[in-house]
């Protein structure tokens, strides 16, 4: 399967909030379907089996969260650590973070390190689940 298709299903399952939108790949053909409440697809009856389904993470079983944020700050942007490690500590931690990253024009900075960190962590969930991946796709 191409790894772009996994990626989408990953990003799909990341971007809901709320936790409605899943995504599951099915072990014998590698076809993703999605499952969401706004797009009524006529899914297998047995989606639901995990022998046969691999359901897709969302981001912070891949370890995404808050430490995919702090793992930038070190990373990318040190003398800032200790304002982030400060803005986590409150509620709404990701709007002002978002907020602060935009003051620092280091959003686009983050977008790009975020959507690296996510390929590899998908790329790795991959591996680990035996998902085969066609590189000439």
């Amino acid at each position: 399967m191409k790894f772009e298709d996994v990626m989408d299903a990953f990003l799909l399952v990341a971007g809901d909030t709320m936790f409605d939108n899943k995504a599951a790949i099915s072990r014998e053909t590698g076809k993703v379907y999605f499952i969401t409440d706004d797009c009524p697809v006529e899914l297998p009856e047995d989606i639901e089996d995990r022998n046969l389904y691999l359901y897709v993470p969302i981001w912070h079983e891949l370890g995404l969260g808050s430490r995919l944020v702090f793992d930038f700050a070190r990373d990318c942007i040190p003398d800032y650590y200790d304002q982030i490690s400060d803005i986590f500590s409150y509620k709404g931690a990701y709007r002002k973070f978002r907020a602060f990253l935009i003051e620092t024009d280091t959003l686009q900075m983050w977008y790009d390190y975020e959507l690296k960190r996510q390929k590899e962590a998908v790329s790795e969930w991959c591996l680990e689940n035996d998902i085969k991946i066609d590189e000439d796709k």
